[in-house]
């Protein structure tokens, strides 16, 4: 594939956009409740596009994915 966009960095582990996207929909899930599950579909968009545009690898947005979670769960658990 070549990419669509010209990146401004070389470094794609994690993505960032995937990460604020998984991180924003989990904190919903814990916060408001289990119909913002659904989001989990815009936020796999958001790193399928990534990986449209061909600025990250599919294992870039695992990474961010997974940190995104993380996260999320960590902080609602430092705070609650």
């Amino acid at each position: 594939m070549r990419p669509v966009i010209i990146a401004h960095d070389k470094f794609s582990l994690p993505s960032g956009h995937t990460s604020a996207a998984f991180l924003f929909i989990t904190f919903m899930i814990i916060q408001a409740g289990p119909i913002w599950s659904l989001g989990y579909i815009w936020a796999t968009g958001v790193g399928a596009a990534r990986i449209g545009l061909g600025v990250h690898f599919p294992s870039d947005i695992c990474a961010g994915a997974l940190l995104g979670i993380c996260v999320a769960i960590t902080t609602s658990a430092a705070f609650s």
